[in-house]
């Protein structure tokens, strides 16, 4: 009973770490053939600012290229990006903490047990969590993208006309690839926890 609640609880903790991973991934890949690459052409500027604002301290005013309510969206997009980097450290440190707990087990066979079962079902995990949505957002992209804003702006300051700075910087379709992207990375990464399972400590 015990090793079954360990398995569980380490098998969800790797499904987040996984989701997370596959998040940070693609936001944090500046490479030319990421994301923001496909994107800046003349603005790049604007782009690097934002990017810049978004991982540092530096006031918003900064943002001196946008309106006030894009730049009051934009606060409130750091915070919700310092809110995704607070709960992937915790995740991070609930599996090193896990980790640490079970290799203290005495019985060699029954921790790689656990190991190998929460690799595979975290992996598992991880891919059922791709495949919820992708099918809640690849298939009405702007529906989903809608009540993800609901739910983490409710404050309602995300709608601005097609013809703002942030809309053309930053169109529907950069979020639709870009969640794509960041399915892709995280069922990949869910493939390979799961394969790791297989392998077969040395006697």
């Amino acid at each position: 009973m015990q090793r079954s609640v360990a398995i569980i609880l380490l098998s969800l903790t790797l499904a987040l770490f996984l989701l997370l991973a596959g998040f940070f991934s693609v936001y944090y890949d500046r490479g030319q053939r990421g994301m923001y690459s496909q994107y800046t052409g003349e603005k790049k500027a604007e782009v690097n600012a934002i990017l810049h604002f978004l991982n540092s301290h530096e006031d918003v005013s900064s943002l001196a290229f946008l309106d006030g309510a894009e730049r009051s969206h934009m606060a409130d997009v750091r915070r919700v990006l310092n809110g995704f980097r607070i709960t992937f450290f915790t995740v991070i440190s609930l599996l090193l903490l896990q980790f640490y707990l079970l290799l203290r087990e005495p019985s060699k066979a029954g921790k790689y047990r656990v190991i190998r079962e929460s690799l595979l079902w975290g992996g598992a995990g991880a891919l059922l969590l791709v495949a919820l949505l992708a099918a809640s957002s690849l298939f009405d992209f702007a529906s989903f993208w809608t009540a993800f804003h609901h739910i983490l702006f409710p404050q309602g300051n995300w709608q601005f006309p097609y013809t703002s700075v942030l809309i053309t910087l930053f169109p529907e379709e950069f979020f639709s690839r870009f969640a794509t992207q960041v399915l892709l990375a995280t069922a990949s990464y869910g493939v390979i926890c799961s394969a790791a399972s297989r392998i077969r400590p040395s006697s």
